[in-house]
């Protein structure tokens, strides 16, 4: 009884597990016309047929769901219906018109469709992207589909589309999608951003070239979105030129063409390391970058790094050295910025008064004029913290450490029936880059990162 127990569970545990592992295919999911064609699905396995692709097989759906990866990647095409609110609220991209509308389908008749279903290549290849491409468009032209859902990205877009992407390449001459032109990884179309829970992105679309989706879990807010490190790290992944390993490690260059493609301002000649996480989300379909530092160095501290040793500093006007005290100053401010919004209620309950810094970049600027601005505005007092991020802050004239006072309108300006004296901004959380604490008792903590902007000044 305990032996078949035990092996029930196995059983019920390897179902779990395959249910879990992603598909090894993605889909082109072609919908099709209330007035379409009657041998729709026969006129588009007459293209599979009538093709002689060099990197794909013609195949059944049940072929492709099956299919281990080994021989020429299949592909076959299933009919499908569909009907609820998805379709009815869906809308065409580029367009904004709503996909029934666009089909002729009323909202009490289900959408037909025909997914184009495609094996996910073992290997980088831009040569199986293109060739899939080009059998989608083929078979959308056969059956006048007029727009399709990427099953990678989830974009509902107009069928001319699948067309378009084979000139969506890196070059800027619009040649054709190829090995040596490979596709631009930061299109909206064929390769999407994603947020994540947080402050995290990830990608979706890089499996159809054969190369796992990309993800940052936790990205500093308020700098550069990491849009450009992850297209860069795709891009290498599609050269071949660093390996999709989980744990592996790796440097960005930027003389690396696949890097200097995503960003102009790049430092010439820089380089910085990357890795892949080992777990949790590092699978052959996702991987997460993980920044690598000096132990004890918190994650955003990390990024600043990696950042500062690719990208021209905003603070170079204080020196190299001064620059990259600041950077990670920053950093810092931000690592702790969620905490101190829990606990403001409490700070405030006590009498501690909350400052906030912004904009250190004009802080320093300001700082090494000849001629400074004899009252820049650095801190602001905080007047209320909302549990979603949101910032009210009073403009304040003066170093509070040392004393000075609430920026006021003379005279007050009334707005409706509410007069207001205090200057007042809703402040982005993710702006802020300096915070210091003022206790009931006067004592002070905090404001190391506008120290460090306005040293020239003092």
């Amino acid at each position: 009884m305990i032996i078949k127990a035990l092996f029930g569970a196995l059983i019920a545990l390897a179902a779990c597990m395959a249910q879990s592992q992603p598909a090894r295919y993605y889909e082109y999911v072609l919908y099709l016309r209330a007035a379409a064609p009657s041998d729709s699905e026969a006129r588009a396995r007459a293209v599979l047929l009538s093709r002689r692709p060099l990197l794909h097989r013609a195949s059944d759906p049940a072929g492709v769901r099956a299919w281990e990866g080994k021989g020429l990647i299949p592909v076959a095409v299933e009919p499908r219906s569909f009907k609820g609110k998805p379709v009815d609220r869906a809308n065409i991209s580029e367009t904004g018109e709503p996909l029934r509308e666009v089909l002729g389908v009323a909202a009490s008749r289900p959408v037909s469709a025909l997914a184009v279903m495609v094996g996910i290549p073992q290997a980088a290849s831009v040569p199986a992207y293109v060739e899939a491409s080009r059998f989608a468009a083929d078979i959308a032209a056969a059956v006048d589909a007029p727009a399709f859902l990427d099953g990678e990205t989830g974009g509902v877009l107009q069928a001319v589309s699948l067309s378009d992407r084979l000139r969506l390449g890196r070059s800027a001459d619009g040649a054709l999608v190829s090995a040596s032109n490979p596709p631009r990884l930061e299109t909206i179309d064929a390769f999407t951003f994603e947020a994540l829970h947080g402050t995290g992105w990830r990608t979706r679309g890089f499996r159809k070239l054969g190369v796992p989706d990309v993800a940052v879990v936790d990205w500093m807010p308020g700098k550069l979105l990491p849009f450009w490190e992850i297209e860069a790290v795709g891009n290498l992944l599609v050269s071949g030129k660093i390996s999709a390993a989980p744990g592996s490690e790796f440097t960005v260059r930027t003389d690396d063409p696949e890097v200097a493609a995503t960003l102009s301002g790049f430092r010439k000649g820089a380089s910085a390391f990357l890795r892949f996480a080992p777990a949790p989300m590092s699978s052959a379909s996702l991987l997460q970058l993980e920044f690598p530092g000096q132990s004890g160095m918190h994650l955003y501290e990390r990024q600043m790094f990696f950042i500062d040793a690719l990208l021209p500093s905003n603070y170079l006007a204080l020196g190299a050295g001064p620059a990259r005290e600041l950077s990670m100053a920053v950093a810092r401010v931000k690592s702790r910025l969620t905490d101190l919004r829990g606990h403001y209620a409490s700070l405030k309950a006590q009498g501690t008064r909350v400052f906030i810094g912004v904009d250190m970049a004009a802080a320093v600027k300001n700082s090494t004029l000849p001629q400074r601005q004899a009252k820049w505005a650095l801190w602001h007092e905080v007047s209320a913290w909302t549990p979603d991020g949101r910032v009210i802050a009073r403009r304040w004239d003066g170093d509070p450490r040392t004393g000075g006072s609430r920026a006021r309108f003379n005279p007050p300006i009334k707005i409706g029936s509410i007069e207001h004296s205090d200057i007042e901004s809703d402040i982005p959380e993710e702006a802020i880059e300096d915070v210091l604490l003022i206790d009931r008792g006067g004592r002070t903590s905090g404001g190391e990162a506008t120290d460090l902007a306005t040293r020239n000044r003092r």
